[in-house]
This record gives structure tokens, C-alpha cells and sequence, in this order.
């Protein structure tokens, strides 16, 4: 258990650090209530062949959670991926 907090801090103290080097001082609680809103959907439908199709989309950002994801040093463009089974 102890393994797993330390491996969590250093993405969270990371982020925080280039947050902060770019003048947003905001908590970490801050952070995760403003980018709960930011999704992911995933549907998942079987073909009349049986083939199982995936389609995963981002929700698209708002201004504040695509500034927070840029300074963190992700990119908050809209990610959209479909793959095909076979049943």
C-alpha cells in the first residue's frame, strides 16, 4: 500500500510543479472538481454479424479544463478511437 501512495505522488507533485511554474496556484482538490466534468464515453454495439464495434470519444474541454491539461503537459484535443471485433 505504501508502494502505491509513493508512485502516486510523483505524477500529482509533477503536475503540481508545472502548474505552479506557469502561475496556476490552485490545490489538487481544485484541480480534480474542475476536470471531473472531462469524460470519456465509450459504447460498445454487436454487429448482426456478431463483430463487437468499440467507439471511445473525449468530451470536448472546457476553456479552463484545456488550460490546466496544457500547462500539466497533456493535450486536451478531442480523441476519438473505433475498433472492430470479430465475435
Amino acid at each position: 500500500m505504501l508502494l502505491i501512495a509513493a508512485l502516486a505522488y510523483h505524477p500529482v507533485h509533477l503536475i503540481g510543479t508545472r502548474l505552479k511554474s506557469q502561475g496556476v496556484n490552485l490545490s489538487w482538490a481544485s484541480i480534480r472538481n474542475r476536470m471531473q466534468g472531462w469524460h470519456r464515453i465509450t459504447t460498445t454495439l454487436r454487429k448482426a454479424d456478431g463483430a463487437l464495434v468499440v467507439n471511445r470519444q473525449d468530451a470536448r474541454p472546457d476553456t479552463e479544463q484545456a488550460m490546466i491539461s496544457v500547462v500539466a503537459g497533456a493535450k486536451p484535443g478531442l480523441h476519438r478511437r473505433r475498433c472492430e471485433l470479430e465475435g
